[in-house]
């Protein structure tokens, strides 16, 4: 499932360095590439403070008819249509069962 973010796009054309940006979020500069890769939602809401922009506009955007974003376990998926949306409901589905044995 592609989450194409583009914090690093957005960084690049604010005119701000990894090394401010992490300074911002409070992280040593390595950390902050998990950032433009694999963020938490909680860590989502504090670019979103830092660049003062809705969370909405670091994912690319494009014309599907579904469009949204959910957490699980730490890892955002990307919902853009039907099989998407059971994508992520048969991981949940087998974590889940994992859990139980």
């Amino acid at each position: 499932m592609g989450n194409r973010l583009r914090i690093k796009e957005i960084l690049r054309e604010r005119g701000i360095s990894v090394v401010e940006f992490a300074d911002k979020l409070g992280i040593e500069r390595q950390n902050a590439y998990n950032v433009f890769t694999k963020p938490t939602w909680q860590r989502l809401e504090q670019c979103s403070e830092i660049l003062k922009m809705p969370i909405s506009d670091f994912f690319e955007k494009d014309d599907s008819e579904i469009n949204g974003y959910i957490e699980y376990r730490g890892t955002i998926y990307r919902i853009t249509d039907m099989q998407s949306f059971q994508i992520l409901s048969d991981i949940i589905r087998n974590s889940n069962k994992q859990m139980k044995k």
